[in-house]
């Protein structure tokens, strides 16, 4: 990706810019990120835990026998938040080796989706 490449200077044409292949792209890239990670967190449960805000503080638990939400278990939000930044890592290499500048885009939007929810788990946790 060229690191200088920018969208176009504002012209005031809003349907232009949202037609343009970058950011058609990216958004795809954004939506199949979140779409991929909401099927992680619900197909992956013993991994990836049960994530709960109570009473403002994000907590994780293990999933009980009936699938509901059983022991608290911090570490299973430590391998959601080690999952999401092996996701940026991933996508920060297709950015960089991957010559389709489409693909680029997408893995942009994939890795500010995974970015974006480390910093909002964070930030609650910090929150506590």
């Amino acid at each position: 990706m060229q690191k200088t490449q920018w969208l176009s200077k504002p012209d005031g044409n809003i349907l232009q810019t949202l037609q343009d292949p970058r950011v058609l792209a990216t958004a795809v890239g954004a939506a199949a990120g979140a779409a991929v990670e909401h099927q992680l967190w619900t197909g992956m449960r013993d991994t990836f835990g049960i994530a709960s805000v109570t009473n403002g503080k994000l907590k994780f638990y293990a999933p009980a026998a009936d699938g509901s939400a059983g022991a608290e278990a911090p570490q299973l939000g430590t391998n959601r938040q080690l999952a999401r930044l092996g996701v940026v890592v991933a996508c920060v290499a297709g950015i960089e080796y991957v010559p389709n500048g489409h693909a680029q885009y997408a893995f942009l939007g994939v890795a500010a989706v995974a970015l974006a929810h480390v910093f909002q788990d964070v930030a609650a946790i910090l929150n506590k």
